[in-house]
């Protein structure tokens, strides 16, 4: 415990160095109990006037460090901080690196802003993050990453369709995506999530993958499955696919695996920027397979008119199925 005249001496700059040496060890080690205590025996008493000089830098310094300061005059400035001036005196006028503070407010947390990468082109866009991962997005397909990816976390959202490469690291990466939350730590995967479709598919070519299908249950799939989850539902199915579809997605092909025909018709919209007009009738049910790789929108629209019987009338921007 120190006295009051011991506490003057120390701001007055009078005392010696071995006992300036002494206060500054015993500042860095005492609690805030022990310094309020400390603080107690004396400084209530009227406080002497402050030279000018000394009370302008008290003043300068503590504005600087966020110390908001209400008085009429100067003469009631003392007055007025009592303790709590002697207490910023002894840190910011003698020299150490003591602050003595009341507790702090604690800080609101930072928001944390994303980068939208789209892929407004006719073709399969590749994409290498910051920590070596790859992703293949396909027409029409969007991929928001946070500013601060790969500093704390990998976490990615994905609008459309996407095929993952993942770098392997200890901090997981993850993909929110059609209402399910993928977490992995280095793994090939393609990730179906296009917006209106209502329906999201999660394939796995190489590892393993956790998917959060529901906010207290989560599926673990392995190599060779697919999972099709229906939104509006909230229920999902597991099914295999065939692995070489890998070398499709990354050679930019257009995928169609178990797709519903109004949703394939939506995914040709995006890959070669033209309207597709469709009524909705009983083949909208029909589920459609296919895989194409440089075929042209007429030579699909033929494939698939031969397949379900429909007739189409296309013209320069605008395709009408009947």
């Amino acid at each position: 415990m120190k006295d009051q005249d011991t506490w003057q001496r120390y701001i007055d700059k009078t005392d010696s160095e071995a006992a300036r040496k002494e206060m500054l060890d015993w500042l860095q080690s005492a609690s805030t109990e022990q310094l309020e205590a400390s603080l107690d025996q004396g400084w209530d008493q009227p406080a002497g006037t402050m030279p000018a000089g000394m009370a302008a830098a008290l003043e300068q310094q503590l504005r600087r460090q966020g110390v908001k300061l209400t008085y009429p005059a100067r003469s009631r400035y003392l007055r007025y901080l009592g303790r709590t001036a002697a207490a910023a005196s002894i840190a910011l006028l003698a020299g150490s690196f003591f602050w003595w503070q009341r507790p702090a407010k604690k800080l609101q947390p930072l928001a944390v802003h994303s980068r939208q990468i789209a892929n407004n082109s006719a073709h399969v866009r590749k994409l290498t993050l910051s920590d070596g991962s790859q992703i293949w997005l396909t027409p029409g397909s969007s991929l928001s990453v946070p500013d601060d990816y790969n500093t704390q976390a990998r976490n990615v959202t994905l609008s459309g369709e996407g095929y993952f490469e993942v770098a392997p690291q200890t901090a997981p990466f993850r993909v929110n995506a059609g209402g399910l939350e993928a977490t992995v730590l280095g793994t090939h995967f393609n990730i179906e999530a296009y917006p209106g479709e209502h329906i999201t598919g999660i394939a796995l070519s190489a590892g393993s993958i956790s998917v959060k299908v529901r906010p207290d249950s989560s599926l673990v799939l392995t190599p060779g499955l697919k999972l099709t989850y229906q939104q509006a539902t909230h229920r999902f199915t597991t099914r295999h696919f065939v692995s070489e579809k890998e070398t499709d997605w990354k050679r930019g092909a257009l995928v169609l695996d178990e797709v519903p025909l109004d949703a394939a018709f939506s995914r040709l919209e995006k890959r070669f920027s033209k309207k597709i007009v469709f009524t909705p009738s009983a083949q909208s049910r029909a589920h459609f397979t296919a895989t194409y790789h440089t075929e042209t929108l007429s030579d699909i629209l033929q494939n698939m008119a031969f397949i379900y019987g429909f007739q189409y009338q296309e013209t320069r921007d605008t395709v009408f199925i009947h």
